[in-house]
């Protein structure tokens, strides 16, 4: 009879340490699922925010003070603007093989932008080129 006893008591004991261990698997996976839910929305906001800065980015900047600052979706951001390469275009003569021509009415402009995006303990930098056609006077 005490054996019965002695049984049942490991038994509830294991049932126990069973039913612990799955609230805590549980209560980890919730919180690891918040965590994702806040890092995406974190994303989204900075993403949305860099591609409305970049949009404002290649219609002024490189062609006006090459360095802008300011607040954003609640993102401070500092982006500067710098001449890389500058050419004029080729127009081509005819469809021949050979190189004839002359250079045409705009000089081709490679920018290089870098952009930094920073909110609260969140900073990112952005790099990429831009490439404009400023007609010569």
């Amino acid at each position: 009879m005490q054996s019965k006893k002695a049984m049942m008591t490991i038994e509830v004991l294991i049932a126990l340490v069973i039913i612990f261990l799955a609230i805590v698997m549980n209560t980890t996976a919730v919180k690891f699922f918040n965590m994702t839910y806040a890092k995406k929305d974190q994303y989204i906001n900075f993403y949305t925010t860099a591609l409305s800065i970049k949009d404002n980015i290649a219609s002024e900047i490189c062609y006006q003070n090459m360095k802008i600052e300011g607040q954003l979706n609640n993102f401070t951001y500092q982006a500067t603007c710098t001449l890389n390469n500058e050419i004029p275009n080729f127009l081509k003569a005819a469809d021949i093989d050979e190189v004839s021509g002359h250079t045409g009415p705009y000089m081709m402009q490679l920018f290089y932008v870098s952009l930094e995006l920073k909110n609260k303990n969140f900073i990112k930098s952005l790099t990429y080129y831009i490439t404009k056609a400023k007609k010569i006077k």
